[in-house]
């Protein structure tokens, strides 16, 4: 199974370097060691790093470790205690068990020694075994004449010839305040907390939890647990995998490289340095309301999520958004590969304060509305520029939060600005109708720029249209039908299931993402990547610029894409039919071996790269091919025009 999955790995990554430019634009000598394309290849880098690691094996959450194991076992506890000498005001603390669950819990109190308390449990077949058995297990102590140093080694038993055994250990630590520690724990929880000096920690097949730490923090932690870390003084470097990590109230410098895991970073205090390195899992970092961070994110065969203003790019398959204020208050750097980035504020749009009194800055003001819907209510959403997010849930209401903002040459001019940003509610032959519009001629009020956001929370049966000019379209959690319309920006659907309806949408100039959704799927797109995930249902997608990216799907695909490349990665299996043309653009296909499918391929001015025995003929610069997998239950039509063809 892990060996399988070492196996996709590399097969994901052959195929970002298939799709990779051919030339990406080269910085100079100066500047080079700090490229966004060094630090993408540092990604990949470690991608090749981690495939050749054993993965972990699913284990389920803490707590759930060997419950079946002690199903018919006799146990038996016992406790060990022990203190320590006067200790050092800068000592070190090393502690570590192998080899057996143990759950570690080290926490400050104000004598200047050090308490460990264990509670022991073995489980053997008899009691006396058990008993016997708990008895072997001892920690070696060894504690420097300076008190500068304290070592514990917990030693477990060999239990080889013993039967059914099963050993937790649940250990606490008291230790001053001011010291260091070094911890490492191969099986179980480890909460370190109220440490004023550094830390160093080793974790495999737990949770790690670390509260208030003075010092820098060094962690590796690997498996499918969840690690919190709150309130690092000192900052911190990180190395996980297929970890969920949660960070909050972290200053300093935070450097974290993630490998199938998520990644979350928020409640950031004044001046925080964020760094953040992620494959195959979501980077997520929340800035302030009032914060003016300094951004640079890149998304590799990914998407960039944000409701600050970005100046964006793309570079082939590469997604750069970047914000550079001339005083930034922070500082966050992501770089994802196969994943995506979001950036976003703590409200979820701009922040609330009050007019300014300075010339040419931003001028804001929100106010949230309440009305009664019903329960399958069809909402109309008509915006100017802004952000629109529309939130399902179990609300009886319609609540709509509208933040206005504008930029102005003069204080006095704002009132006046703010108040030509107009909005109403309507209803309409059963519809409810929300409009944002321009009540007056902006430029002779002296704004050089306006927005206004729409966060709107309704009955997730509710059906919702949106019709955008500029900005961030977000829907979410609805289990009605969608449509969205937009001239410019990014759209973003996510959790919609609507089986029996549709999910529709136009970005003149833009990205689509689609992520966990169910219905029946319509993507019209330019100038901006599309990408499916986890998707169930039929998807049909035409777009002209940029690329497009399929993941999991499930129903039948048609694609009509020009001028970018297209990749279809159905590592599940194939459920459907599909059919893809390109011109202009590559063409990529990866399904298991165990798929059924017949391929119908025709390609002119390009190649085609099998990774399947193929039947046909060429003829010039162009061809057409027949192959099949297994049963071809499903059938493949794949057409392209100045390009090639992949398939592994």
């Amino acid at each position: 199974m892990h060996q399988k999955t070492c196996a996709v790995s590399i097969l994901l990554l052959a195929g970002a370097l298939l799709f990779a430019p051919c030339a990406w634009p080269q910085s100079s000598e100066g500047d080079r060691s700090d490229s966004v394309f060094d630090r993408i290849q540092d990604l990949i880098n470690r991608l090749g790093e981690k495939t050749e690691e054993f993965l972990a094996p699913h284990l389920g959450s803490s707590g759930d470790f060997g419950e079946d194991d002690w199903a018919g076992l006799s146990s038996h506890s016992r406790t060990i205690e022990y203190s320590s000498g006067v200790l050092r005001q800068d000592a070190i603390i090393d502690f570590a068990s192998e080899l057996a669950e143990a759950h570690v819990r080290i926490e400050t109190w104000e004598n200047p020694i050090a308490q460990l308390t264990a509670e022991i449990t073995v489980g053997a077949e008899t009691a006396d075994a058990a008993a016997a058995l708990a008895e072997k297990v001892a920690i070696n102590i060894s504690e420097s004449p300076a008190g500068d140093q304290l070592d514990i080694r917990p030693h477990y038993p060999d239990t080889r010839a013993s039967g059914r055994v099963n050993i937790t250990a649940h250990f606490t630590l008291k230790v001053p305040s001011t010291v260091a520690i070094q911890c490492r724990n191969s099986f179980g929880d480890t909460s370190i907390s109220g440490i004023g000096g550094g830390v160093v920690l080793n974790s495999r097949f737990g949770v790690v939890d670390l509260r208030d730490i003075g010092g820098r923090v060094q962690v590796q932690a690997w498996g499918e647990f969840n690690l919190r870390a709150h309130g690092l003084r000192g900052g911190g470097s990180f190395d996980l995998q297929s970890t969920i990590a949660e960070f909050t109230n972290c200053a300093g410098e935070l450097q974290v490289n993630s490998f199938l895991g998520s990644v979350s970073v928020s409640d950031m205090p004044a001046d925080a340095q964020v760094r953040l390195k992620g494959e195959s899992g979501t980077l997520t970092c929340v800035v302030p309301d009032g914060a003016n961070p300094s951004v640079h994110a890149t998304a590799l065969y990914g998407a960039i999520h944000s409701d600050l203003e970005l100046e964006r790019s793309a570079q082939g398959g590469l997604q750069i958004g970047q914000a550079t204020p001339a005083e930034p208050s922070h500082q966050v750097v992501m770089d994802a590969l196969f994943a995506d980035v979001t950036v976003r504020r703590e409200s979820g749009f701009v922040p609330v304060t009050s007019p300014s009194v300075a010339g040419d800055v931003n001028t804001y003001n929100s106010k949230e509305h309440s009305y009664a819907i019903a329960e399958n209510a069809q909402i109309r959403i008509d915006a100017v520029s802004g952000n629109v997010r529309v939130r399902g849930g179990d609300d009886d209401r319609l609540i709509v939060k509208v933040t206005r903002r504008v930029r102005v040459d003069a204080p006095e001019d704002a009132r006046m600005a703010l108040e030509a940003l107009a909005f109403r509610h309507e209803q309409i032959d059963g519809r409810t109708i929300l409009i944002a519009n321009v009540s007056r001629d902006m430029e002779s009020l002296g704004v050089s720029s306006y927005r206004v956001d729409l966060d709107v929370s309704c009955p997730r049966s509710a059906s919702v249209e949106v019709f955008a000019e500029d900005g961030t379209t977000h829907i979410e959690h609805i289990e009605g039908s969608v449509r969205i319309e937009q001239d410019r920006g990014v759209v973003n659907v996510e959790n919609v299931r609507t089986p029996e309806g549709a999910i529709d949408i136009v970005n003149e100039n833009g990205d689509v993402n689609v992520l966990n959704a169910t219905g029946t799927l319509s993507i019209i797109a330019a100038q901006g990547a599309v990408q499916t995930r986890d998707f169930i249902g039929k998807q049909d997608i035409r777009t002209d610029g940029g690329n497009t990216l399929l993941e999991s799907p499930a129903g039948d695909i048609t694609v009509r894409h020009q001028s970018g490349n297209v990749r279809v990665l159905a590592l599940g299996g194939v459920e459907g039919n599909w059919s893809v043309e390109v011109i202009d653009g590559d063409i990529g296909m990866l399904v298991p071996p165990s798929a059924h499918v017949v391929y119908y391929i025709t390609y002119e001015n390009g190649a085609v790269f099998p990774k399947i025995p193929l039947d046909g003929t060429i003829e010039g610069q162009g061809g057409s091919f027949r192959g099949r997998l297994n049963d071809a239950t499903y059938r493949i039509d794949l057409r392209s025009k100045n390009g090639n063809i992949y398939l592994d």
